[in-house]
């Protein structure tokens, strides 16, 4: 047992002391903090120096460029003064931008001008006269804008030449002259954007008598449709518009008698006698109406004997035939021969006139001329028997008078 102790100490002492005798795998080597500060700082100060490097290329850079940009406006003034006319060009555009507000238009395509080269309808020369009110505005605009650029021009050139050094002042201002010449210039060049295209034939307005024919037209569809409120509204505005469309009052009067309005069909027709005198038709019409209502006296007055020749000329026969009838109606046989006679020329084979004409001779007591008629209507014939029979009595009477 104490060699077996002896020998286990021996062996827990070599252990402690060698460690059975095998160098360590691995060595720690321990860093002082003095060196972690030290690479701390080289990283810190490498990172500043570069931010500190890459401002001040750029601020050289900058300065360089402005520098170089100084030394192009110097050396090139001309180009200087056309990037100031440039930058003035812009403002006026601005300011003309704002001052037609609302009157801008879109330029004309290759079709639109085609069709302007083309003959104009009289519809479309009207667009183009209203569209003058647009044209006015913008010449007064560019007259306006004419005016101004002169003090703003100087201004600007007052500044331009500010800005350049003093050897190249003298060829500035020549290059600004120049250059507001060669504006000018281009701008007198220029086509205006609106086409100021005057029209070459005048509209006229219509006149009352064309009125007149629309408002007729438009009574007589409006007739032919059963709307006769607006017929008698379309012929009464003809009639208002142009007083002497006799077409117009005959509708009128015929749709106011149509309707068994015969005061409104009489007073259109005595207003048509009151600026027509010699108007045989209005006459005629009214007395239509007025045998209708047995108002034979005032037909007599509205037929004196002296237009029974204008009748005959004009060949109105119901003129005539209306007269005689109203004539011989009321006993008037001087009338009534007035108006038979003048049918006996209208109608010379027809054989009632000759019998009325000898009626109202024989009345007038006047055998010859009696006799005469009676016997021309027995010898034309075509009358009734009760005609023909009373034209034989009185013919075998007047040849027995002594």
């Amino acid at each position: 047992m104490s060699i077996l102790n002896d020998t286990l100490k021996s062996l827990d002492n070599r252990n402690q002391s060698e460690d059975f005798g095998l160098p360590p795998t691995v060595e720690v080597s321990q860093r002082s903090p003095l060196l972690k500060i030290c690479i701390v700082f080289v990283i810190v100060l490498t990172l500043s120096w570069l931010f500190f490097g890459f401002v001040f290329d750029n601020f050289v850079f900058n300065n360089n460029e402005s520098d170089n940009s100084a030394y192009t406006n110097a050396a090139s003034p001309q180009k200087a003064v056309e990037r100031l006319e440039d930058k003035h060009k812009q403002s006026l555009t601005a300011e003309s931008e704002n001052k037609r507000e609302g009157m801008t238009s879109t330029p004309l395509s290759d079709q639109d001008l085609a069709y302007q080269a083309t003959p104009s309808d009289v519809v479309d020369l009207v667009f183009t006269r209203i569209d003058e009110t647009v044209e006015d505005d913008e010449a007064e605009y560019r007259a306006q804008a004419k005016g101004k650029p002169s003090t703003e021009q100087s201004n600007t050139n007052t500044r331009t030449a500010d800005k350049i050094s003093a050897p190249n002042s003298k060829e500035a201002v020549i290059a600004v002259s120049n250059s507001e010449n060669e504006r000018e210039t281009r701008e007198s060049q220029t086509p205006p954007s609106i086409i100021s295209r005057q029209p070459t034939v005048d509209v006229a307005p219509k006149s009352p008598e064309e009125q007149s024919a629309l408002h007729l037209e438009a009574g007589l569809k409006a007739y032919n449709f059963g709307m006769f409120d607006e017929a008698q509204k379309s012929f009464t505005l003809a009639l208002t518009t142009s007083p002497k469309n006799e077409q117009a009052r005959k509708q009128l009067a015929a749709l106011y008698f149509g309707q068994n309005n015969n005061q409104q069909a009489l007073r259109v027709l005595s207003e048509g006698i009151m600026l027509s005198p010699e108007n045989l038709e209005w006459r005629e019409l009214m007395a239509k109406i007025l045998v209708q209502e047995n108002r034979f006296e005032e037909v007599i007055n509205l037929m004196p004997d002296h237009l029974d020749a204008k009748a005959l000329a004009e060949k109105r026969a119901d003129y005539l035939i209306l007269k005689g009838t109203a004539a011989q109606t009321i006993n008037k046989p001087a009338q009534a021969v007035s108006a038979f006679s003048a049918m006996t020329s209208l109608q010379p084979e027809n054989a009632k006139w000759w019998l009325a004409l000898g009626v109202n001779y024989d009345v007038l007591n006047n055998a010859n001329l009696a006799l005469s008629s009676y016997s021309r209507a027995l010898a034309i014939g075509g009358l009734s028997t009760a005609s023909a029979q009373y034209a034989r009595s009185r013919l075998n009477d007047l040849k027995e008078q002594p």
